[in-house]
């Protein structure tokens, strides 16, 4: 039997999209529970040079805070200089808790930034305890 009018389904995509930002929540999230050791740290530093959501990048950042490795230091400077700004500002917050001799370096450079974003954010972190 055939309905008069018309023969089109119901749009699927309010529920895609549901879906979709679900998705991307639940991903979100388990870059935070990525441990920042072993294969956790190996999957981190992945993920915020390789990445194509800045967002992940920026969480990765975040959670490599807890790392103890020099590659994590290494990862995140890279990471400053992130097209997307929440991306470099998230690398540079986290390196304010490093000790690491070219955090620091890179941090004093970074103060002296065109970026007022970045060179306060820098300025901060050097400022930091």
């Amino acid at each position: 039997m055939e309905r008069e009018g018309t023969d089109a389904e119901p749009s699927l995509a309010p529920v895609a999209s549901a879906a979709a930002d679900r998705a991307d929540a639940e991903r979100l999230g388990a870059v935070l529970a990525l441990s920042p050791e072993g294969a956790g740290l190996d999957e981190l530093i992945r993920l915020i040079r390789f990445d194509a959501d800045p967002r992940v990048r920026e969480r990765a950042a975040v959670a490599l805070a807890y790392a103890e490795d020099a590659r994590a230091v290494d990862a995140l400077i890279a990471a400053t200089g992130d097209p997307d700004v929440r991306v470099a500002l998230a690398a540079i917050e986290t390196l304010a808790w490093s000790e690491d001799r070219q955090a620091r370096a890179t941090l004093e450079s970074l103060a002296g930034s065109d970026d007022a974003r970045i060179a306060s954010a820098a300025t901060r972190a050097l400022e930091a305890p």
